[in-house]
């Protein structure tokens, strides 16, 4: 290894010897000899293949020449900025440039970057070849290139990635004159055949994962439990809270996974201002999905990587190809599938650390998961063997019932009352004061209206997953609209005032019109709320639901008194207008689209 090497690694990683992976993979990477090498994610295989191909380009300079050295597929965003992180700190003092490349950015902006060719190419595979084939010369820089890296190969075929690779590979110099590195955590059929595709016969297999070795999903400590739709909250609240200050009071890292960018978004900004009565900084508090932009995903992503403590909510696209170290519980809440929560869980546990998962369920959604997760160590919480493990959630207070008929208990409705949570979540969304623990502050009309037009935002995007679900589940449109409404709306839970109103549009798209229970704003009505003094009036060309003024409930239409501008949410705040009509002086008006 080159000095300049490893003084990067001291002074950008503070590494001073290797992982096992490195250390099997280095000498024969080092002489450029092709490799398969198998190793899990966490334990260090991207410095493994970035420290070969960098000093390999170091004295080629491929740039040098207006071309590209190295190229890097990453299965996902995520990963391929990770990997160009890594690659700026281990190439930088060799004077090795690194550009990625990928879905989601401007393909302009990325095309001018590779004008002047680079040392390394991340890239994700569809982003890829959208440059092989549109990208005016970039074909051209791809034949200087002298390494060729397949990150997560097992990731991308399970993606979908396979017609794209090959694809790729006839664009690129043929195995023969270059080296390739394929990482793979798991070696199924399909990562050796394309390993058969990519690299030169007979080449170099190395291996840190002991074949006797149980996964992750077998060996974690994990737990189930149901709720009705209104203890949902609540009971996501006890888990946390527990874990949070009594399991893992002075180091937690906690991925708590819901089915939707939008419900994530939502329980995090109601945690974000519940959390900090038991103690817990709102700073901790993270959301990575997909509502966030590329740049503001990453940035929570590395607030996570680096707290000692944090609570991240996610959909699913931090499962997908991040290395999280040190996660002590991945929370899954809502429905899934086998795959997908074998491989949520896998953030935890990771590199001989300990973790442990937990599943919140509904309990017809409990009902379908049980046969799908049949086979897996997700043990009730009253079960003897789990409430031996410390920070069990037999512990955090759920009034926990055994079940009828399934393998995880029901939390009663009392875990929904004094000290279950809800409170705090009510004053998180300006319902009630208190949540600091110095007396009662009630939320300003802003951040009721910001947390109005989340809780619409998430309403919608629940009915809409479990839309396409409702089968699995066995609900009938009615039915799965009752327990949305319960979700949102039932006593003790979240603890909306009312069912969010949606867009007629996206009543009409879900086929959901007419459906009982279902609230769609009126036709051509507005939702200006009443001023400060007498009878609201104030249109507005927003949907229903109208603001709560001083006195009286805004009227309908365009019209509108003088005010300000409407408050609410995407679906159906108020527009325009909403003034004060009557005796008050018109404030700003406008109804949210959900009440608190």
């Amino acid at each position: 290894m080159m000095a300049k090497t490893a003084d990067a690694l001291q002074s950008g990683f503070g590494y001073t010897s290797a992982t096992a992976i490195q250390a099997a993979a280095l000498p024969e990477a080092l002489e450029g000899k092709d490799m398969i090498a198998q190793a899990r994610t966490g334990t260090g295989k991207t410095i493994a293949f970035l420290i070969p191909v960098v000093q390999r380009e170091s004295t080629r300079r491929a740039a040098s020449a207006g071309g590209i050295g190295v190229l890097v597929i990453s299965p996902t965003r995520e990963l391929a900025e990770q990997i160009r992180r890594e690659a700026e700190v281990i190439g930088g003092p060799h004077g090795v440039s690194t550009v990625v490349v990928m879905g989601g950015t401007n393909m302009k902006a990325e095309a001018r970057r590779l004008a002047g060719g680079c040392g390394i190419l991340v890239a994700t595979p569809g982003r890829l070849l959208d440059h092989i084939e549109n990208t005016r010369g970039f074909q051209e820089s791809l034949r200087h290139m002298h390494s060729f890296v397949l990150d997560e190969c097992d990731r991308l075929l399970d993606m979908g990635f396979r017609p794209e690779i090959r694809k790729i590979s006839r664009h690129i110099p043929a195995p023969a004159t270059r080296q390739t590195l394929l990482f793979s955590a798991t070696m199924p059929a399909g990562v050796k055949e394309v390993a058969a595709e990519v690299l030169r016969p007979s080449p170099v297999m190395v291996s840190t994962v002991d074949p006797h070795a149980a996964p992750t999903h077998e060996i974690v400590a994990q737990e189930g439990v149901v709720a009705p739709p209104c203890a949902i909250a609540p009971t996501i609240w006890r888990i946390l809270a527990h874990h949070t200050t009594v399991a893992e009071p002075t180091s937690f890292k906690v991925i708590a996974f819901f089915p939707t960018a939008r419900m994530a978004q939502f329980f995090a900004a109601i945690f974000r201002a519940a959390l900090p009565a038991i103690g817990v900084a709102p700073s901790i508090i993270l959301d990575v999905h997909s509502r966030k932009s590329q740049a503001q995903r990453m940035r929570a992503a590395d607030t996570f990587k680096s707290a000692p403590k944090a609570i991240l909510f996610s959909s699913d696209v931090s499962a997908r190809g991040m290395d999280f170290p040190d996660v002590t519980m991945v929370m899954q809440v809502g429905l899934t599938d086998r795959e997908q929560y074998i491989h949520r869980l896998g953030r935890t546990a990771r590199a001989g650390k300990a973790g442990r998962g937990c599943l919140v369920l509904l309990p017809d959604e409990a009902a379908h998961m049980a046969g799908m997760l049949r086979g897996l160590p997700i043990r009730s919480p009253l079960d003897p063997a789990s409430t031996a493990i410390p920070g069990s959630i037999a512990d955090a207070g759920l009034h926990l019932a055994p079940a009828r008929g399934g393998p995880w208990p029901m939390a009663h409705a009392d875990a929904s009352g004094p000290g279950a949570g809800a409170e705090h979540i009510a004053a998180a969304i300006g319902m009630v004061g208190g949540g600091t623990g110095a007396g009662p502050v009630r939320a300003s009309a802003s951040d009721r209206d910001s947390m109005a037009s989340l809780a619409a935002m998430a309403y919608s995007s629940w009915i809409g997953y479990y839309k396409g679900a409702a089968r699995k589940v066995g609900w009938s449109p009615a039915q799965m609209v009752a327990v949305a409404n319960d979700w949102f709306a039932g006593a003790g839970g979240l603890g909306l005032r009312e069912v969010p109103i949606l867009q007629r549009r996206t009543v009409g798209k879900m086929g959901l019109r007419g459906v009982p229970g279902i609230r769609e704003e009126a036709k051509g009505s507005g939702g200006g709320g009443g001023g400060g003094g007498g009878g609201g009036g104030g249109g507005g060309r927003g949907g229903g639901g109208g603001g709560r003024g001083g006195g009286g409930r805004g009227g309908g239409g365009r019209g509108g008194g003088g005010g300000g501008r409407g408050g609410g949410g995407r679906f159906g705040g108020g527009g325009r207008g909403g003034g004060g009509g009557g005796g008050g002086a018109g404030g700003a008006g406008g109804g949210s689209s959900a009440r608190w």
